[in-house]
């Protein structure tokens, strides 16, 4: 926007309050700790695809713990998966099919949120 300009319909919200999710992924066997992604992504399918704001991804550190701040609140989907293909997590095919063994979960404004995830086998 330039200065002066006016667009209406524009909301912009502004907190210093952010939201933080951490957690462990627990493995099957210990060779498989600190393996797999972290898919954090919000409840409705029309907020995925590409680039959005509203899907995460991270690796676990070597322990099996994540941190993930700043997702807006929501409600929202986790699972630990085996493998994912770099960018996949933003296909809405594959959250689709990652949906039922996913945890449900929300947050609120500056809310802190820790999950207890089980590492799923990897997407086919």
């Amino acid at each position: 926007m330039r200065s002066g300009e006016r667009w209406d319909g524009v909301k912009v919200v502004l907190s210093s309050r952010l939201t933080t999710v951490t957690g462990a992924v627990a493995a099957e066997r210990d060779d498989q700790s600190g393996t797999g992604t972290v898919l954090l992504y919000r409840d409705d399918p029309a907020l995925w695809g590409d680039g959005s704001r509203h899907v995460r991804a991270v690796r676990p550190s070597q322990a099996g713990e994540f941190e993930v701040k700043g997702l807006l609140p929501g409600a929202y989907y986790g699972i630990a998966v085996g493998y994912l293909a770099e960018g996949d997590w933003f296909d809405p095919e594959v959250l689709a099919s990652l949906r039922d063994r996913s945890t449900r979960f929300t947050l609120s404004e500056g809310e802190s949120r820790t999950l207890k995830l089980k590492l799923t086998p990897p997407v086919p």
